[in-house]
């Protein structure tokens, strides 16, 4: 009687172990995600997903080389084609007649390049000044002006201080005396201001197929290569007529 009873009673505990463990332990299903048991309480029971590792994806097989092209590497030989040179080797004519470094800058920097500075520089100052007012005076630089501003910004390069008002300093440790005499400070800043190489009303409008990223300094740099050009040409063509003759 009590053996029945003990063989009856560990199959319920059995039984019930087995219903625990079924209810307890979410099942896995074919997509690799573990569900709920149905036995949870709360609105969502029975919906719980809990995610399980996965095996890695496997990687793809590199793209294979096309057999169907053939390289035909050959050894090309490449000969240089040297231009011939029939002219005068040597610094020119203008330049063996150059003494100082300004002799030198007046080359490149020629008058009618300072003339360009002078006549767009005032015409700038003019229509900002007509545009917006200011109570400071000014007056039209002329080419001494211009070629001043020049030997100033050319001598600023050679004696680096922090800003520009310091060359013009009278504290001791910045003094430089020499620029005060050549420019009032103001008279420098000005200039600086409204320096200008070009009409600003001829310029073209950036959605213009035309535009020209130079247009500010094109007038200037065309005079540069333009004298450069033909001081050559005449220095050229006079000792063509000297060796005729």
């Amino acid at each position: 009687m009590f053996q029945g009873s003990s063989d009856a009673a560990t199959a319920s505990s059995s039984a019930v172990t087995a219903s625990v463990q079924s209810d307890t332990v979410p099942a896995t299903s074919s997509d690799g995600i573990r569900r709920g048991g149905g036995r949870g309480r709360g609105p969502g029971r029975g919906r719980a997903l809990v995610p399980t590792a996965r095996a890695p994806p496997q990687q793809a097989a590199p793209p294979q080389a096309d057999n169907d092209v053939d390289w035909n590497w050959q050894k090309a030989t490449f000969t240089r084609k040297d231009i011939p040179f029939t002219g005068a080797s040597g610094p020119s004519a203008a330049a063996q007649n150059c003494i100082t470094p300004a002799d030198f800058f007046s080359l490149f920097f020629t008058d009618s390049v300072i003339d360009n500075l002078v006549v767009e520089t005032n015409r700038y100052a003019e229509q900002s000044r007509n545009e917006k007012p200011s109570a400071m005076s000014w007056k039209p630089v002329d080419r001494d002006d211009m070629t001043a501003f020049i030997g100033l910004t050319i001598a600023m390069g050679v004696c680096d201080l922090p800003e520009i008002h310091d060359y013009w300093s009278t504290e001791p440790a910045l003094e430089m005396s020499w620029y005060r005499s050549v420019m009032p400070r103001d008279r420098f800043t000005q200039i600086l201001r409204y320096l200008h190489c070009s009409d600003k009303k001829l310029a073209l409008p950036r959605t213009d197929p035309q535009y020209d990223k130079l247009h500010k300094i094109r007038p200037a740099l065309y005079l540069v290569l333009f004298w450069k050009i033909a001081r050559r040409t005449t220095f050229r063509q006079s000792t063509f007529l000297l060796m005729s003759k």
